[in-house]
């Protein structure tokens, strides 16, 4: 199985449909979510895996992005999970 990140396209999408029928169009069933999704997409990407549409085998970093940042700004770098401080 060789699957693909959504971090290629949805930056330029606000539907998740769009995204997966993108990469879809492409030759690929497997897909990585990454971290410039919203709630909105990610209940959409839910959605879609429940139905047999896709199936998802990663995410990158976290997601959906945290409320307060905008969604196409989302970075893998905006945590810093081996920090022992609670604030990075």
């Amino acid at each position: 199985m060789i699957a693909i990140s959504t971090a290629l396209n949805a930056r330029h999408h606000s539907s998740a449909r769009v995204v997966f029928e993108e990469l879809k169009a492409m030759g690929f069933s497997e897909f990585e979510v990454n971290v410039h999704f919203s709630e909105e997409m990610v209940v959409e990407t839910e959605r879609m895996v429940a139905t047999g549409e896709i199936e998802v085998v990663s995410v990158h970093n976290y997601c959906p992005v945290p409320p307060g940042i905008e969604r196409t700004s989302g970075s893998g770098d905006l945590f810093h999970f081996s920090s022992e401080d609670p604030e990075v």
